[in-house]
């Protein structure tokens, strides 16, 4: 496994696009739940820090609760609502990659492209090949006009974990790619459907070749 590689979103959590069903994107993620556990551990308070940890706690409760926002206003289709929300948690925690590339996926949908595209170029400066910037930089792209470059990236989409979901994506950008008459949002909406297919899909190999293992 590449360093890369190993700095890429566990896929049993939300990793900034619709792995699973949209539900799932309410969850709160891994970093500030471990911050939240952090805090509530006894020697947190030994020593007088019992003030100290009482802030800190409230920010990592503010940041959580920014992120939940955004992933329920994001699922309601409410994509200002999302942006602003996930701008309010990279305040807190600017550095976060979860909640930046949950931003760009808020501004792909809000029509934001150049933001997006900025936003999913610092992703990918710190973690190249991420999968979920590599694909909504792709859709950024052709929302900017830069159709050849976007369908660059869509097609090369890649996926360590997931071979079969890697396959489903990449043929669906190339088929998609042949309809120049599509338009970004239209595309947008195309490429989600077929990333949660593909991780249906991915889910079922997997277990099935876990069930055959255990037979």
């Amino acid at each position: 496994m590449s360093e890369s590689q190993a700095n890429w979103p566990d896929p049993t959590l939300i990793s900034g696009f619709p792995m699973w069903p949209k539900w799932y994107i309410l969850r709160a993620d891994k970093v500030n739940w471990l911050n939240f556990n952090r805090l509530f551990h006894p020697l947190s308070w030994s020593k007088g820090a019992g003030g100290l940890c009482l802030g800190l706690l409230v920010l990592a409760l503010t940041g959580c609760s920014d992120t939940t926002r955004g992933g329920q206003a994001l699922a309601r289709g409410d994509f200002s609502q999302a942006v602003s929300s996930y701008r309010q948690a990279l305040a807190q925690t600017p550095g976060d990659l979860h909640v930046r590339r949950q931003l760009a996926q808020a501004l792909v949908h809000a029509r934001d492209y150049s933001e997006a595209v900025t936003v999913l170029e610092g992703v990918l400066a710190e973690v190249p090949g991420d999968p979920a910037a590599t694909l909504y930089l792709g859709l950024a792209k052709v929302g900017t006009g830069e159709r050849d470059q976007g369908f660059a990236l869509l097609t090369s989409y890649r996926h360590w974990q997931a071979p079969r979901e890697q396959q489903i994506v990449a043929d669906a950008a190339r088929r998609l790619r042949a309809r120049t008459e599509i338009s970004p949002e239209d595309l947008v909406r195309e490429m989600e459907l077929t990333l949660e297919q593909a991780r249906q899909e991915e889910l079922k190999e997997q277990r099935s070749t876990r069930f055959g293992r255990a037979q």
